[in-house]
Order: structure tokens, then sequence, then C-alpha cells
């Protein structure tokens, strides 16, 4: 069963006019990302989640 997880965060040293971005890991999680100005949305989708709440960093 595929989860989702979604964060968002304030980051006052990155700022971005507009940044997109889409990403894929070895474990199968495809992360998707939004960057405007200091506001970053990010959701990542996939297997390999339930694998990463097993093994945090």
């Amino acid at each position: 069963m595929s989860k989702r997880r979604w964060a968002v965060w304030v980051d006052w040293t990155d700022w971005a006019l507009l940044r997109v971005y889409i990403d894929r890991d070895l474990y199968e999680i495809t992360i998707f990302g939004i960057h405007i100005g200091p506001v970053c949305f990010q959701l990542a989708w996939g297997d390999g989640l339930e694998l990463e709440e097993q093994y945090p960093e």
C-alpha cells in the first residue's frame, strides 16, 4: 500500500523565485516539491516510506 507524507517549512537562508522539482530515489519514493520565496512545500509518496519509518536517520 502506497503511503503519502507532506511537509511545509520556511527557510530564510534559501530563497527561490519559483522552483519546482520532482525526484525519485532507490526505494521508489517519489518527491514533488514547490519552493516560492522562503516557503517550501514537499509531497512524498511510495511504498518506500514504510522502510524510512522503520529506520529513521
